[in-house]
C-alpha cells in the first residue's frame, strides 16, 4: 500500500492533524476503490469462467454424441459383417457335413466289398483245406497200405 505524502504547502493550510485526516482518507478511498476494482474483477472473471465452462461442457456433449453415433454405425457395419462371415461359415458347415456323409457312404460300401471278399478267400481256403486234407488222407492210407 502506497504511502500518501502531503506537499508542505498543504501541511502548512491543513495542520498537521488536517494533512494526516487527508492521507488516511486518501489511503482509505484507495483501499476502497482496490477492494471494489477486486470484487470486479472477481465477478468477471467468475463470469468467463462460467461461460467458458459452458462451451466447454456444450463442445463436450457433442462430442459425446458425435463419438456415439460413430460407435453405433461402426457396430452396425461390424454386425453386418459378422453376419456374412456367419453364413459363410454354416454354408462351409454344411459343405463339408455332405463331403464326410459321402466319404462316409464310401467307406461303407468298401467295408462291405471287404466283408465279401474277406467271405470269399475264407470259402476258397476252406475248399483247399478240405482238398489238402483228403490228399493227406489218401497219402497216409497209402503208406498204410503198403505197410502192412
Amino acid at each position: 500500500m502506497p504511502v500518501v505524502a502531503v506537499s508542505k504547502a498543504l501541511r502548512d493550510r491543513l495542520g498537521d492533524e488536517g494533512a494526516e485526516d487527508l492521507a488516511k482518507l486518501l489511503s482509505s478511498v484507495e483501499e476502497a476503490a482496490r477492494e471494489d476494482t477486486l470484487v470486479v474483477v472477481e465477478e468477471r472473471f467468475a463470469r468467463r469462467l462460467a461461460e467458458t465452462e459452458s462451451r466447454l461442457n456444450q463442445r463436450i456433449l457433442e462430442t459425446e454424441a458425435r463419438l456415439d453415433n460413430r460407435v453405433t454405425e461402426e457396430v452396425a457395419k461390424l454386425e453386418v459383417q459378422i453376419a456374412r462371415v456367419d453364413s459363410r461359415i454354416t454354408e462351409e458347415v454344411a459343405k463339408l457335413e455332405l463331403q464326410i456323409a459321402r466319404v462316409d457312404n464310401r467307406i461303407t460300401e468298401e467295408v462291405t466289398k471287404l466283408r465279401a471278399d474277406m467271405s470269399a478267400f475264407k470259402t476258397e481256403i476252406i475248399k483247399w483245406m478240405f482238398l489238402f486234407w483228403i490228399g493227406q488222407l489218401a497219402a497216409v492210407g497209402g503208406l498204410l497200405a503198403l505197410l502192412r
